[in-house]
């Protein structure tokens, strides 16, 4: 059976959603420029102010005002919230990304961060002494990941495949991630190397660092964190259903069922 109801209530709001997004549409006029990092590994980019203040706090005021606590994911050391859908070797199932994550990725593309428009968003919120074990974010994605920090500092590291990847001092290299700025990975450092964030309430800038000078840090400094905000944006290229499109009761399953076995994949194991 037909369900002429849902589909009419389906078409109803994704209207509204369309004229949201068209009401919050910007032109941004002052891209701030992507730096590559010499002394990271390869295809490393970093931009220190990427946001302005009050950008970041229009951000983090739609986070906590339009997400409500069932949206979320409580797992061990943070809180997960998927946005744009579940990754799936069958293809992505796609779900619109909220209007107030629009501008954000129009100036991603705007900065040559992303030359198609990401489509999937994983956002994170830590307390100040917790970050996220070391990993590889696989093969669903297109090579390439982008981290938009919010309300505290933290230090990304990289580790090699074989070092000890619960070992800080062990990382190849470390960036800065100040409230406000955007990192993008590629290449060998997106399909090489693990990246993580230590638990720690404080971190230590070394020669590893390198963007060190970029964020006008000195050696041997010490880096306070707080609760933090972390923005993971990528492109999943497989999508099986559009977002936009009506589902069927069998594809609400799929959804549902999706979504838990990512909720397994992605809790920590300690």
């Amino acid at each position: 059976m037909i369900d002429f109801a849902g589909m009419l209530a389906h078409a109803r709001k994704h209207r509204q959603m369309e004229k949201q997004n068209f009401q919050l549409q910007e032109v941004v006029k002052d891209v701030p420029h992507l730096v590559q990092l010499p002394d990271c590994p390869s295809s490393v980019w970093y931009c220190d102010n990427f946001l302005e203040p009050t950008e970041a706090a229009n951000i983090e005021h739609a986070i906590r005002t339009q997400h409500v606590p069932g949206d979320w994911m409580q797992l061990t050391k943070r809180r997960l919230l998927n946005l744009g859908g579940v990754p799936h070797s069958d293809g992505m199932i796609e779900e619109a990304l909220p209007h107030w994550l629009q501008p954000l990725l129009d100036r991603l593309l705007q900065s040559g961060a992303f030359t198609s428009r990401p489509n999937q968003c994983l956002l994170n919120e830590y307390d100040e002494r917790h970050g996220i074990d070391p990993h590889r974010d696989g093969p669903l994605f297109e090579p390439r990941a982008a981290v938009v920090s919010l309300c505290s500092s933290a230090l990304l590291r990289f580790w090699e495949p074989q070092s000890d990847h619960k070992d800080p001092d062990a990382a190849v290299s470390s960036v800065l991630m100040r409230p406000g700025s955007l990192v993008v990975f590629s290449g060998h450092a997106y399909d090489q190397l693990y990246h993580g964030v230590v638990d720690a309430s404080e971190e230590v800038i070394d020669g590893r660092t390198a963007n060190r000078e970029l964020t006008g840090t000195a050696m041997h400094e010490v880096i306070s964190r707080g609760p933090r905000l972390s923005l993971t944006l990528r492109r999943v290229p497989k999508v099986a259903i559009p977002a936009g499109e009506f589902l069927q009761p069998s594809d609400q399953a799929e959804v549902a069922r999706r979504r838990a076995w990512w909720s397994r994949a992605v809790s920590e194991k300690h």
